[in-house]
């Protein structure tokens, strides 16, 4: 009997490495993951802001297209519909990224038994991706509907019965929405420079456990 206590114990301290070893390879895969969805949701913000600066040159084209003929609008293939459809899919895209980012979280949180892993900024870094959903969810929510009015006041003005007030009333409609999404949207970027700095800091801290083996 005492000559298999040892090999028990050997059993054993090799069990603990070996998932020691497999909870520090998944803990650095999933914070790499994280990595990724955080890129992907801010570059389809990017893509997003970047269309907005667009749409004032694409009406212009779309107006000289028309020719004075504004039912020229009531059309879906006109440069301002493809910009709002184009943004439709960035904010589907990043409500996407949103949704993989927050999935990995428990992940992240099941390699917590290894006492050597940087726990703690695991339980700062599930509180920052809770926060920045909240806002983005907020911020999707709400730009969503606001694309589908954009598009329901470009064609209000192909409607035969325009007039020159309401012609310029467009523009009003189109900047209140602007600013609108603006609002939330500054509620977003404020979470990525410490999100992604400590998603570095964690990624170098399981790095070097790593190194150390």
């Amino acid at each position: 009997m005492k000559k298999i206590k040892p090999f028990l114990l050997t059993v054993v301290l090799t069990l603990f490495v070996a998932g020691c070893d497999n909870s520090l390879e998944r803990a650095s895969n999933t914070i790499g993951l994280m990595q990724d969805q955080v890129t992907k949701i801010v570059n389809e913000l990017y893509e997003v802001q970047n269309l907005e600066h667009t749409l004032q040159s694409d009406f212009e084209e779309d107006l000289a297209n028309a020719n004075d003929n504004l039912e020229y609008f009531n059309q879906d293939e006109i440069l301002v519909m493809q910009n709002i459809s184009e943004r439709k899919t960035h904010l589907n895209n990043m409500k996407d990224a949103m949704k993989e980012l927050n999935s990995l979280v428990p992940e992240l949180e099941s390699t917590k038994k290894n006492q050597n892993l940087p726990v703690g900024d695991f339980d700062k870094l599930a509180t920052m991706i809770t926060n920045l959903q909240t806002d983005l969810t907020t911020y999707t929510d709400n730009y969503l509907p606001n694309l589908d009015l954009e598009a329901q006041t470009f064609q209000s003005i192909g409607n035969p019965n325009v007039d020159y007030n309401s012609f310029f009333k467009v523009f009003d409609n189109i900047n209140t929405l602007s600013q609108d999404n603006l609002y939330y949207l500054d509620a977003v970027l404020k979470h990525f420079e410490p999100l992604n700095g400590l998603l570095v800091d964690t990624k170098v801290k399981i790095v070097t456990l790593q190194e150390a083996k």
